[in-house]
């Protein structure tokens, strides 16, 4: 019994045998079989892989190119993509679960119930019989803003003006506008967030007559509450509502002194402890005069 190890041969790929026996007069009978190596998990990523930023508050469309039959080693089954919250805007966040899907044969889906402003991190993989090859990774996010954002104010000279068509002007909503545009930006769902001057988020007049009013109305249904007096540092708001210190106003202080008799004394002493920069100044000066007037002396008793 005579046996042999074929090597180096590819994964889930099928072969046929030939063996015959010679000897030197030549070739004997031969006899042939097919045989087919086993699968394996595919060896590389899906490449290309984009999602579609600010697509939608809750949606991430994600696409990719598939892997190429020979580094799949088998049969493909699908693909394999997992994607986890890393931030919120700008910051990170704690551990967040990873969500797997698998989404059969198919180079293109939507992630779908995500949170607003947030960052995703994707992940796609082939899979064969064997199990999920490596992954592609990238990241996506959600729009920023919603389309409409409440609003809470008072008109007050000259940091919010009414205007001709009753909604606040100058200076702070202008700037408010502005602020919006640059950080919400262009959503495809919806396009630019625009602020609401006329309904707060508890769907009430967004315009208060009174700064009591004002502050009752302050919660976390209404977006944006303004003008509310705060100090420079300032960064957070009846315990957990966000403050962002927006336009500093200038201000004059008056030190006055009412009892004068201690301005009086004050300045005396003042004086007193330093005596030789006055005193020294004025001998000096004495001198230098009586020096003059000798020298101009002496010149007219030799003439």
């Amino acid at each position: 019994m005579f046996s042999e190890v074929l090597t180096q041969l590819q994964k889930a790929t099928e072969y046929r045998v030939k063996v015959w026996a010679y000897n030197n007069a030549g070739d004997g009978i031969s006899d042939s079989y097919t045989a087919t190596t086993g699968e394996d998990v595919p060896s590389k990523p899906p490449s290309n892989i984009i999602a579609q930023n600010y697509t939608s508050l809750t949606r991430i469309p994600i696409s990719w190119d598939p892997v190429p039959q020979e580094f799949v080693h088998g049969s493909l089954v699908g693909y394999r993509v997992t994607y986890q919250a890393v931030n919120i805007g700008d910051l990170p966040v704690v551990y967040q679960p990873v969500i797997s899907e698998d989404v059969g044969n198919v180079t293109s889906m939507t992630l779908k119930n995500l949170e607003t402003l947030v960052v995703y991190r994707i992940t796609v993989a082939a899979i064969s019989n064997r199990g999920p090859g490596p992954k592609g990774v990238t990241f996506g996010e959600t729009c920023r803003c919603r389309p409409h954002l409440t609003t809470n104010w008072k008109n007050y000279p000259p940091y919010v003006n009414l205007t001709s068509l009753r909604t606040p002007g100058i200076i702070i909503p202008f700037l408010l506008v502005k602020v919006i545009d640059q950080c919400c930006g262009n959503c495809s769902e919806h396009g630019l967030s625009k602020l609401d001057f006329r309904r707060n988020g508890n769907n009430g007049i967004a315009q208060q007559n009174t700064t009591g009013d004002l502050l009752h109305n302050i919660n976390d249904q209404t977006d944006f509450s303004f003008p509310v007096i705060g100090y420079k540092l300032q960064d957070s708001y009846k315990g957990g509502l966000g403050y962002a210190p927006f336009v500093e106003s200038a201000g004059v202080a008056f030190v006055v002194y009412t009892d004068t008799s201690v301005f009086t004394n004050t300045m005396f002493a003042a004086l007193l402890a330093c005596w030789p920069v006055v005193v020294i100044p004025l001998v000096m000066a004495y001198i230098a005069g009586v020096m003059v007037w000798m020298l101009v002396s002496i010149a007219e008793l030799t003439k």
